[in-house]
């Protein structure tokens, strides 16, 4: 579809949406707030009048809304969001950066200088040596930031968040709740991690029957910090 990563902004600016397509990029399962690592990646969508543009522009806009439901699961939490800075060379993409604006409905930050982890290293060794008395004051070294205010229409964005969540709910084979989608945060007040199901095998997909799969070790572990937490601070999962 394409050979080089620097033509997919050009290709996402070529056509006006993604045309209905939508994937979930699951190459190593879905982390973070769903942690599914036995999920698959998935292109959903795809019509005769779906091009290379259009995949790839659905491909890009799976970034933000993964973006998006982790900004829930914080707010869910009591720790929602006010801004988001973004480094490392997908950042690069101005279209990213603005497709991510409007989605988390958030302002967002690039620095001019993308690889922050080789001036990251250098603010610590100014502060090791004395060069500066804190980090509060070797973050002068981080220089110019460019901002990306969202412009995104709520209805657009509710659309675009509507059908990402179908599609995963239906992949994971967790319930889709309608309550979750909410431009700021969880309308619902509550994490939206879905709990952990075991997906069928394909004998049992065919013959409709219940999944066999035990529980881990993880997964009873996993059961047992929940419960304590549950009964001290009144934590749930979702």
């Amino acid at each position: 579809i394409i050979q080089d990563a620097a033509e997919t902004e050009a290709l996402a600016r070529s056509v006006e949406s993604s045309g209905g397509v939508t994937i979930v990029p699951a190459l190593s399962g879905l982390g973070a707030p769903y942690w599914r690592a036995d999920a698959r990646g998935v292109i959903a969508g795809l019509t005769h009048g779906a091009g290379r543009a259009e995949i790839v522009r659905a491909a890009l806009e799976s970034i933000a809304h993964q973006l998006h439901d982790l900004k829930s699961a914080f707010a869910g939490d009591g720790c929602d969001w006010n801004q988001l800075r973004i480094d490392g060379g997908m950042s690069a993409n101005d279209w990213i950066a603005q497709d991510i604006a409007d989605i988390l409905d958030l302002g967002v930050k690039r620095p001019h200088d993308i690889e922050t982890t080789g001036r990251g290293a250098a603010m610590l060794a100014a502060v090791g040596i004395g060069r500066f008395a804190s980090l509060t004051e070797a973050s002068a070294m981080c220089g110019h930031v460019d901002p990306f205010n969202p412009g995104m229409g709520a209805e657009i964005r509710r659309v675009r968040l509507e059908g990402w969540r179908h599609l995963v709910a239906c992949h994971t084979r967790t319930p889709f709740r309608r309550d979750l989608i909410a431009v700021n945060g969880l309308a619902s007040g509550r994490r939206s991690s879905p709990r952990n199901f075991a997906v069928p095998n394909k004998r049992e997909a065919l013959l409709g029957t219940k999944p066999s799969r035990k529980p881990t070790v993880g997964g009873k572990c996993r059961q047992l910090i929940i419960i304590a937490l549950n009964r001290t601070v009144g934590w749930r999962p979702f």
